[in-house]
């Protein structure tokens, strides 16, 4: 029994480790950049100069 699942079980875990080895680069980068974009819209100086573009007292 276990010899006719183990071509599916390979096949199914170089695809996992495929997967991981390729987008885990991009998964990184948007994670970063959406930290980022979380730290700069809490910064209080950004937030007055935002406010200040846009016309608001």
């Amino acid at each position: 029994m276990l010899r006719r699942y183990t071509p599916y079980l390979i096949a199914a875990t170089a695809g996992v480790i495929s997967g991981v080895w390729i987008f885990d680069p991009i998964f990184r980068e948007q994670a970063l950049q959406r930290q980022q974009q979380a730290a700069k819209s809490n910064d209080p100086s950004t937030q007055q100069t935002e406010t200040k573009q846009r016309g608001d007292k």
